[in-house]
């Protein structure tokens, strides 16, 4: 439940949909890669001593579908959207510092994602799409 309301997640073949439903807005929307050489990153290393971390990102990603707020409707034309799935062992105390950007800049779209605090064993999940 999300504030009230319903929460529905499916990932399919990399397109990931996502529909919540609560007293203030409502939304149904699909995330699709801007074509078919655009690829998550995903990284899975050790943590610490004796952890591990998965996790898998994508920026710049089309969102189509419908967006209500207080009744009324939001376009998606211009917005861009990225998900983040991480789990894993990580360490009993854990300092994440995570920044994650999708834009349009004059016809090019950009993704990008900078992390640090998680996987410091040798691996990075900083990426740019």
């Amino acid at each position: 439940m999300f504030n009230g309301g319903a929460l529905t997640l499916q990932i399919e073949e990399g397109v990931w949909s996502a529909a919540v439903k609560s007293k203030h807005f409502s939304m149904d929307i699909t995330l699709t890669p801007p074509s078919h050489d655009s690829a998550p990153i995903m990284v899975s290393s050790p943590t610490g001593y004796s952890g591990w971390t998965y996790t898998q990102k994508h920026n710049a990603l089309n969102v189509s579908g419908s967006l209500k707020v207080a009744g009324k409707s939001v376009s998606l034309s211009y917005a861009r959207a990225g998900y983040d799935f991480s789990a894993g062992f990580m360490r009993r105390e854990t300092s994440w510092r995570w920044a994650s950007i999708c834009a349009d800049s004059k016809g090019t779209r950009i993704g990008l994602n900078l992390a640090a605090g998680v996987n410091e064993t040798g691996v990075s999940e900083n990426a740019l799409w």
